[in-house]
């Protein structure tokens, strides 16, 4: 009993020897990992986002690749949609209704050359890039990519490589970046296509709905009598081959009705697919212009309203002037007559639909008045764009003619733009403000 008592000790004091050189063995591996790996900032989405790295560089390369074809799929699917509406439409409401199909004929073509119009433009024009460093006007941070000078609200594109000027994103369908110079194109592209599918609805609902349920019955080709061709053979051939002619005939007609179903139902399924799809898009792209933001800016202002939200600070988008101004912004409709200025965008214009500014300095609500060297002419477009407001412009020509004078005004021409990290307006003192 003694000697089992004694291997038992024994075997016991080797087995806890055993897991705690095993402890420490663990423990050693895990310093020497974290001594070389180790980032206080590193977190569950850290690692997610370095696990899917891989998986970013792909889509980047690819979509940068496959842009050509998704440009070619756009205009091979709107060329096909446009040719059936006129193999179909019109000849259809030439035999209805004319004056129908006057008015389509005006408004299709007026919807036609605008959706090419802006989808040219957004497609070849430069989003807008940050000029060198010397150049600059206003910068806010570093590009960790491009190693340079970043302006406000500028991003860098992993799939074009560069930074863009109010970058919104990467469009793989116009193999173009939605940026300062192209956000108007894209959105007005987006409302004519939403549009021109609203008018093919209207003007096509008849069509499809005699294409489907329609009761007139098909015409009924057979033999013409069996007991000619019995009596007489001569007769027997001949009616013989007319039928013939008519069975070919008919087979012909059943096919040209069954292309004709065909090309009504892929119209209809691409017309209820693209709305959906695009008025999700179109809607969402107007809710951010609504706010003044882009979709980059929509998730960094979202995160910073909940991180102020905790700290009991009311966020505030420094670019937002209100729904009324934004739109105005947006659309260029801060110089000019009312009528002039909002008529151009019903159709296609060049120079008067670019954004005013250059894209490098950006006028926000929390340095309207105090910074008078920079943003006089911004701020004096937005309080001149209404017609009502020419005594608010007065006074604020007025107030910026004061700072000037005032002792006070070096203070004021010394004020910076409070700036994020990443290029945007400083979310702490902006949204105490």
């Amino acid at each position: 009993m003694d000697v089992v008592g004694r291997l038992t000790r024994y075997f016991r004091r080797v087995s806890q020897r055993l897991r705690a050189r095993a402890r420490h063995r663990l423990h050693y591996s895990r310093v020497v990992l974290n001594s070389l790996v180790y980032n206080e900032f590193a977190d569950i989405y850290y690692v997610g986002d370095t696990c899917m790295e891989p998986l970013f560089w792909i889509v980047d390369h690819f979509t940068k690749a496959m842009g050509p074809i998704f440009v070619a799929t756009v205009t091979i699917v709107a060329c096909t949609v446009i040719a059936i509406a006129y193999v179909i439409g019109i000849p259809y409401w030439w035999e209805n209704n004319k004056c129908v199909l006057l008015v389509a004929l005006v408004i299709g073509h007026w919807l036609l050359i605008n959706i090419v119009f802006h989808y040219w433009m957004a497609l070849t024009t430069n989003p807008g890039t940050p000029p060198e460093a010397s150049l600059a006007p206003e910068v806010v941070s570093i590009c960790k990519k491009c190693i340079a000078p970043k302006p406000p609200r500028t991003h860098h594109c992993s799939v074009c490589n560069c930074c863009v000027l109010k970058m919104d994103h990467h469009c793989p369908w116009l193999n173009n970046c939605i940026g300062h110079f192209t956000h108007r194109y894209f959105f007005m592209f987006c409302s004519y296509v939403l549009l021109g599918i609203v008018f093919l609805m209207i003007f096509g609902y008849r069509i499809a709905y005699e294409e489907y349920f329609s009761t007139l019955p098909m015409p009924a080709v057979g033999l013409a009598n069996s007991e000619i061709q019995l009596g007489n053979l001569d007769i027997s051939v001949n009616v013989t081959l007319q039928d013939t002619h008519g069975n070919a005939t008919h087979l012909n007609t059943r096919k040209q009705d069954f292309m004709r179903k065909y090309y009504i139902t892929f119209t209809v399924f691409i017309c209820i697919g693209i709305f959906f799809a695009l008025g999700a898009l179109t809607m969402w792209h107007a809710r951010l212009i609504t706010h003044g933001e882009t979709s980059i800016e929509a998730h960094i202002n979202k995160t910073e309203r909940i991180r102020l939200g905790k700290e009991g600070v009311v966020y505030k988008n420094p670019y937002d002037f209100g729904p009324r101004q934004n739109w105005r912004i947006f659309l260029g409709l801060t110089n000019g007559r009312w009528a002039s200025s909002h008529l151009r965008h019903l159709s296609p214009s060049v120079g008067e639909k670019k954004p005013r500014a250059g894209g490098c300095t950006r006028c926000t609500h929390l340095n309207n008045l105090a910074m008078p060297t920079m943003r006089t002419t911004c701020c004096c477009c937005c309080l001149l764009g209404d017609r009502a407001d020419w005594q608010d412009a007065v006074a604020a020509c007025f107030s910026l003619v004061c700072a000037y004078l005032s002792p006070l005004s070096p203070m004021l021409r010394e004020v910076k733009p409070i700036a994020f990290a990443n290029g945007d307006v400083n979310t702490d003192k902006a949204g105490a403000m």
